[in-house]
C-alpha cells in the first residue's frame, strides 16, 4: 500500500472525531441534551434552567406541579435555596409592580 492511503485514512479519522466532538460540545453548551432526552411526556417534573457557577457548583431551577424550586448542586450534595408556589409567585409579581409604580410616582413628584 502507498503512504498516501495511510495519510488519507488518518486525516479522515481526525475529521470524523472532530465532528463528533463538535456535536457533543454543542449539545452540552446549548442544552440540546435536555431538549432531546430529559423531557418525559406527562411528567410532573421539568428542568426550567441550569446555570453552571464553576466546576463544582451548578444552579438548577426545577418546576414540580405548581411549585418552583431553586437548587444549588455540588459535587457531593444539593441545597434547596428557595421554593416558590404559584400563589406566592403572583403575590411577588404584584409587589414588584406596586414598587415600580410607587418609584415612578416618586420620580414624577420630584
Amino acid at each position: 500500500m502507498d503512504l498516501s492511503v495511510y495519510i488519507r485514512f488518518i486525516v479522515a479519522l481526525i475529521f470524523v472525531l472532530s465532528l463528533i466532538g463538535l456535536i457533543y460540545w454543542g449539545a452540552q453548551r446549548f442544552g440540546l441534551r435536555r431538549v432531546l432526552g430529559d423531557t418525559i411526556a406527562g411528567g410532573r417534573i421539568e428542568i426550567i434552567e441550569t446555570k453552571r457557577i464553576n466546576t463544582k457548583f451548578q444552579l438548577v431551577l426545577i418546576r414540580r406541579d405548581t411549585a418552583t424550586h431553586l437548587i444549588l448542586l455540588g459535587t457531593d450534595n444539593g441545597v434547596l435555596i428557595e421554593t416558590l408556589n404559584a400563589n406566592e409567585k403572583q403575590k411577588a409579581d404584584s409587589k414588584n409592580i406596586s414598587k415600580k409604580i410607587t418609584s415612578n410616582e416618586l420620580s414624577e413628584k420630584k
